[in-house]
């Protein structure tokens, strides 16, 4: 971020990407204390065609079998399209033949997925979930689905839907 904004003001002694910049230390937060998620900080490089900064896709962020997105661009999809996903259903989005709606569709699915495996995650670590240093709010929301009187409490669809809760609710805060 620093770096981004040294190149900018050596240029021009203005911040262009404040409200980038602020959009993406709010989402990581969310990753970190909502799924215990680091994300990395874009690497920034300046447009040729216009006098603006854009984000170079990490080359060392690996997808998983099965994902079409990185973690970190999911999550900036979500953050950025949240209204148009709540507003537009989900068959128009993933059938329309514009890459903007379709892209918002795969990254609701990919953020189903990247829980999912962090679900998994959760309940095979019992050690992580002891150390409530590294406690998130989905290692509570798997405390939680736990068995404990001879039922589960949350089941794994009801834990996927308190996190797009809680995302959509902290995504809103920050817009409002």
């Amino acid at each position: 971020m620093l770096a981004g904004w040294k190149q900018e003001t050596q240029e021009n002694l203005s911040v262009k990407t404040m409200d980038k910049d602020c959009d993406r230390i709010t989402l990581f937060i969310i990753s970190k204390a909502g799924f215990g998620v680091s994300m990395k900080w874009p690497k920034w490089r300046k447009t040729l065609a216009k006098d603006d900064m854009i984000v170079e896709e990490e080359e060392d962020q690996k997808l998983g079998p099965g994902h079409v997105f990185s973690y970190d661009k999911t999550m900036s999809i979500l953050q950025r399209r949240l209204l148009t996903l709540i507003i537009i259903p989900r068959w128009l989005l993933k059938n329309l033949p514009i890459q903007y709606l379709n892209d918002t569709f795969t990254s609701y699915g990919e953020f189903s997925s990247y829980i999912k495996e962090m679900i998994e995650k959760e309940r095979k670590d019992p050690i992580k979930e002891s150390n409530t240093a590294t406690a998130n709010l989905l290692t509570n929301f798997v405390k939680a689905s736990a068995v404990g009187t001879g039922k589960q409490i949350l089941t794994e669809h009801e834990i996927l839907g308190n996190s797009f809760v809680s995302l959509l609710q902290l995504i809103t805060k920050d817009l409002g």
